[in-house]
């Protein structure tokens, strides 16, 4: 179960956590040392046992561990409940886990210096705070409601309304406002509802003078297309969304939902990458930029001799295009159409067989060679390896009319590969492009970037989607 406003707090639960186990461990030493214990005393010197003297790393170490083991057997679904009881079931599996890692790790080191006794003092400790504090905090917030706008058709709205009048959530979230394409006569008059009825057009005057939590939408493809803006803008006043998935959407594998009784909900996510997360990215464009520059700078350079002699005109190709939050810059590459061909047939796409191609220029393109060029603008900073594909400025007005959202792959860096690039290929329409970029923006992180620059290399070293 969820109560939509302890899903802004699960980052305070997480410290909570970490302190918890941190408070638990000088506890439990304090307790095996200070105070006699039949049985026990006297077998555990007054002095700190092995690992200790650091104990810093001890607290770093075990705080994390205790937190990602909560996380992972789910103790972050958040119960809105008050019972001692039912914290102390919920939260035993996890404290279970982290006890039986400790005796693992023990016995694997042979570490028979250190006091089993101890780390069951932890265990003791930990499993009563951590279910005590949720115990202490669910009580103190009983009263607490989140008022959320619901966004959809109306028939399908009526379904998601009687999930959340139903217990434990008819005390814990009010509907404040409903927005529907039309007001229909099937919607109940006024003075039988709590909840205003809107027009969608209303919606972002709606949103300029009343704060609510949360917007859940309601599934329907063509009017999520019409509420795309104004939700996005909702977004970034801090708002958090929410979709139920059509059955696609599950079947694709979008299994990482929240669930409001047996309902599933899929989260809107348009938080921006750390800046420690983009500080990391930054570091490792550059890092591999210099080393590739380095690394290819002989193949480079017969590249440019042979786009050189081989058709009129210079080996670099410089255009202007749009980057991050639609900053404009000069992308370079090697040369693979014949001179002036823009200012010939005008701007347009590249196809697969198109004429404007030279017979060097159709075969490094083909092997992305290029792309090479755009090291360098790595090394400035316009772009980054992986990213949305950076578009001319045409191109960008033309599909920020056309595709709500569009703007938002200005976001991020433009990339010399991204997921739309590995996913589609020349053929893909702007639309499904955009969704792709829009997956990339939400979920960026390394080890995403590096699954897209080895697919990358797949594609170079097969042909595929050329």
């Amino acid at each position: 179960m969820i109560h939509f406003l302890h899903l802004k707090r699960r980052k305070w639960f997480a410290l909570a956590d970490f302190l918890t186990i941190s408070i638990s461990i000088f506890l439990g030493y304090f307790v095996r040392t200070k105070i006699p214990i039949p049985l026990f005393e006297g077998l555990i010197a007054s002095a700190p046992p092995s690992g200790f003297e650091n104990i810093w790393l001890v607290l770093a170490v075990s705080g994390s561990t205790f937190v990602f083991v909560q996380y992972a057997f789910g103790v972050y679904d958040l119960w809105h409940s008050s019972s001692f009881a039912n914290w102390l079931q919920r939260t035993l599996p996890a404290n279970i886990a982290i006890a039986f890692s400790a005796f693992t790790y023990l016995y694997l080191t042979q570490n028979f210096s250190f006091p089993r006794s101890l780390v069951a003092a932890v265990f003791i400790f930990s499993y009563f705070i951590s279910s005590l504090w949720r115990v202490i905090y669910f009580s103190i917030t009983e009263v607490d409601q989140s008022d959320v706008v619901l966004v959809g058709k109306w028939v399908d709205l009526k379904k998601l309304m009687l999930e959340l009048v139903t217990p434990p959530f008819d005390h814990h979230v009010r509907i404040v406002a409903i927005f529907v394409p039309e007001v229909t006569s099937d919607i109940p008059p006024e003075k039988d509802r709590t909840y205003l009825v809107l027009p969608f057009s209303e919606f972002e005057k709606y949103s300029e003078t009343n704060p609510y939590a949360s917007v859940l939408i309601a599934p329907s493809d063509a009017f999520q297309q019409q509420a795309f803006q104004c939700v996005i803008s909702a977004a970034r006043r801090g708002v958090s969304i929410y979709a139920v998935p059509t059955i696609y959407e599950i079947l694709l594998g979008r299994l990482q939902h929240l669930r409001i009784n047996d309902l599933p909900l899929l989260e809107l996510r348009l938080n921006p990458a750390s800046n420690m997360s983009l500080a990391i990215k930054r570091a490792l464009d550059v890092a591999l930029a210099v080393a590739l520059i380095m690394l290819l700078a002989i193949p480079m350079l017969i590249v440019a001799v042979l786009v050189k002699v081989t058709s009129n005109g210079p080996a670099i190709y410089s255009q202007v295009r749009v980057g991050l939050m639609g900053k404009e810059f000069w992308i370079y590459k090697f040369r693979s159409m014949k001179k002036d061909s823009e200012e010939t047939s005008g701007f347009k796409q590249a196809s697969l067989n198109d004429p404007r191609f030279t017979k060097i220029g159709k075969f490094i393109r083909a092997c992305r060679l290029d792309e090479l060029p755009q090291l360098w603008n790595i090394l400035k900073g316009d772009m980054s390896f992986v990213g949305p594909r950076p578009l001319v400025l045409p191109e960008v007005r033309k599909f920020e009319s056309e595709v709500p959202g569009f703007a938002e792959r200005h976001r991020v860096r433009p990339g010399v590969t991204g997921l739309a690039q590995v996913s589609g290929g020349y053929l893909t329409s702007s639309d499904v492009k955009l969704k792709y970029d829009l997956a990339y923006v939400s979920n960026q992180n390394v080890i995403f970037d590096t699954q897209i620059i080895l697919r990358t290399i797949k594609i170079v070293l097969t042909k595929v989607g050329q």
